[in-house]
């Protein structure tokens, strides 16, 4: 019997049912939008956005307000969220600077609240930050409101000694204020086109130093210099989506750089956390390692992302989307019920893991298995009784990373429980 979502709600993206699932971010250098010598490229930002289904979207080089309110149109438009944009604020750093670029987010008002919003100001552009926090039942009887800091930042651009001095600047800027406001424990993200050439150059260097008062994790960092055609993991490369400009705007020379990151607070790469980054779910989107110097078009082969996406990425931009997933753990995994009526927990064994599933009453419900990517893995009709029951959960064919088991029945009560699987 197929499992029926209309019925029972699992599988949507709703206010009240997506609770548990993964927190998808994702952050994008737009190259000029919506100005620039391509035009007309809202549709093509759509097939890109209604593939990955971002619950935040962090931008860079955004020229007008318009080209903001558009996108937030397109992403409400497409139903499985409700979307809000940040404040467009134009660009206050570096006053005489007609080149004006601006970063801002666009998020799932179903699953986030924007709390304010603040720019520090640098010699080159405002480093934008935006105040979430996540839209968790437990708010409502007292628990405690978990934040999410965001920053969102687009460095000087180019090579030399002059812009890397400037990237060093702008970074400065960000470590002082993070050092005079924070106490390090915070959840923090700090995602954009960073223009970074080697893990060795100073900006990177400050970025991910472990003495700041709020350390930043580079979740590739383990992987060394990307620069280089020897570098063993090409599929993290972000630029160029493209060998040849494409209407003589951007960037050209292939994929071959790595200029776009999201850093993570050392709060937020402990899965132990109450909102954390989920281990694995990071992807340079469409890069599979394939098409160094070549088009992002040349990753074809083996790519999960289908072409039409892959034409989408080469024609939207010359950077390659950043995306990944949170995963978080809040007040309690049964959402909107006490926990004495429905709530899940794991015991893992040496062959199998098993949910212990305790529900209120006898009753037909389902459960569905996801990864934190947010994809739905498995999924199985049930009939429970009152009490505890037993679902064993078949892990061999399950790669190694964290999941989430989320039940709910057919008067929509539901719990959850995240469990693990390692090798």
């Amino acid at each position: 019997m197929t499992l029926c979502c209309a019925c029972l709600g699992i599988l949507a993206y709703t206010s009240g049912n997506a609770q548990l699932i993964p927190l998808r971010v994702m952050s994008y250098n737009l190259l000029n939008f919506p100005l620039g010598e391509i035009v007309n490229r809202l549709d093509t930002l759509e097939k890109i956005v209604n593939y990955v289904q971002p619950d935040l979207l962090m931008i860079q080089e955004l020229k007008t307000e318009q080209g903001l309110l558009d996108i937030t149109a397109m992403m409400d438009s497409l139903g499985y969220g409700d979307f809000a944009n940040s404040a467009f604020v134009p660009m206050q750093s570096d006053p005489g600077n007609l080149y004006e670029l601006q970063q801002a987010i666009i998020y799932n008002q179903d699953r986030f609240t924007l709390k304010s919003q603040y720019e520090i100001i640098t010699a080159v552009r405002d480093i934008n930050e935006f105040v979430l926090y996540i839209n968790d039942n437990g708010l409502a009887t007292g628990s405690d409101t978990t934040f999410i800091y965001v920053y969102v930042t687009h460095l000087k651009s180019s090579t030399g000694t002059a812009n890397q001095t400037a990237r060093l600047e702008m970074a400065n800027d960000w470590i002082d204020y993070m050092n005079a406001n924070f106490t390090g424990n915070e959840n923090v993200i700090l995602a954009g086109d960073f223009n970074l050439y080697t893990n060795t150059e100073p900006a990177y260097v400050a970025l991910t130093n472990p003495n700041n008062t709020v350390v930043m994790k580079d979740v590739f960092a383990s992987y060394g210099n990307w620069t280089g055609s020897g570098f063993a993991h090409k599929e993290i490369l972000t630029q160029s989506t493209r060998l040849t400009q494409v209407g003589g705007d951007g960037a050209s020379g292939g994929v071959d750089d790595r200029f776009d990151f999201i850093l993570f607070s050392e709060a937020m790469t402990s899965n132990t956390n109450e909102v954390y980054y989920a281990q694995d779910s990071f992807l340079s989107l469409g890069n599979n390692g394939i098409c160094y110097n070549q088009n992002i078009t040349d990753c074809d082969t083996g790519n999960p992302v289908p072409m039409e996406v892959l034409q989408a990425i080469y024609y939207m931009s010359d950077h390659i989307p950043q995306v990944c997933s949170l995963g978080w753990d809040l007040t309690s995994s049964t959402l909107e019920l006490d926990i004495s009526d429905y709530w899940c927990r794991v015991q893992y064994g040496a062959v199998k893991t098993q949910v212990i599933l305790h529900a209120a009453q006898g009753e037909q419900g389902a459960w569905a298995i996801y990864n934190f990517s947010g994809q739905l893995i498995e999924q199985e009709n049930i009939s429970v009784s009152k009490g505890n029951n037993n679902v064993d959960i078949d892990t061999q064919s399950l790669q190694t990373g964290i999941y989430l088991f989320m039940y709910q029945n057919t008067l929509g009560n539901k719990a959850a429980v995240r469990f693990i699987v390692t090798r």
